[in-house]
């Protein structure tokens, strides 16, 4: 645990009897340390993060672009600025969004580094 974070950071614990898990609990270092003279052993259970799908936003493309690019996206200029304004209505998935920005890429609208900037966040 990281001990320059001020309060009671609360963890999940496993107390361990006879080589088994015999219960579970949520508490802080601290009282998990006061447990080992009860239990074998006194394990921090830690829970992976499960991968959030990665989303991008007309906020994020926007924000990459170059100035040339902005004016032409603000003026929603081409059909497919149009196209992508539109697919990019709500955040949408790092896989779909790079078929966008490729479609933008292929269209002139945007450069391959702009593209790449947008992308390089997510990678």
């Amino acid at each position: 645990m990281d001990r320059n974070i001020k309060g009671n950071i609360m963890a999940i614990f496993k107390l361990i009897k006879d080589g088994e898990i015999v219960n579970t609990i949520v508490a802080t270092e601290e009282v998990a340390e006061t447990l080992k003279n009860e239990y074998d052993s006194v394990e921090e259970v830690i829970i992976e993060s499960p991968e959030i799908d990665k989303l991008i936003s007309s906020t994020d493309v926007r924000n990459a672009m170059t100035l040339i690019e902005r004016v032409s996206w603000d003026n929603s200029s081409t059909s497919t600025i149009v196209t992508a304004k539109i697919e990019f209505t709500n955040p949408i998935p790092i896989e779909q969004a790079t078929e966008v920005l490729n479609f933008m890429v292929t269209s002139n609208d945007i450069s391959e580094e702009t593209k790449n900037k947008i992308l390089e966040v997510y990678n």
